[in-house]
């Protein structure tokens, strides 16, 4: 299984199937910007929508099911008030709806599914009998 699988099947379990952000000023802009371009490879086929708009708030699906929503694409989410009053959630009840992150939310929520990893060492039990 190739990276970008194996990275998208860890997020598609993880806590959230639709996970939304916040860019509060250009500064913090320029970080997801950076960060997308970081990960490209894995996480999103194309981020160049946040550059082409003023709206802040941006939704990404990550279901392992596709229902309403391509998975893995970046949407606008307006100003995110529905995403906030609960309107979206119960429109689309098959989604774990985030709440809006902070560029420092969103960042530490990707890498901790990115860098999951299993402890595959198991001490060898000695029997101490004579």
């Amino acid at each position: 299984m190739e990276c970008k699988s194996i990275f998208r099947n860890r997020l598609s379990k993880g806590t959230y199937t639709c996970i939304n952000f916040m860019v509060s000023d250009l500064k913090e802009k320029d970080k997801y910007n950076a960060f997308f371009k970081k990960y490209k490879d894995v996480l999103l086929d194309d981020y160049s929508i946040l550059n082409r708009t003023n709206i802040p708030c941006f939704t990404i699906f990550v279901s392992e099911e596709t229902y309403h929503f391509d998975n893995f694409q970046l949407y606008l989410s307006n100003n995110g008030v529905h995403m906030i009053d609960g309107s979206f959630e119960s429109n689309n009840p098959q989604y774990k709806i985030s709440p809006l992150m902070s560029y420092d939310e969103f960042e530490s929520y990707i890498e901790k599914h990115l860098f999951i990893s299993k402890n595959m060492y198991k001490p060898k039990k000695f029997s101490r009998k004579i």
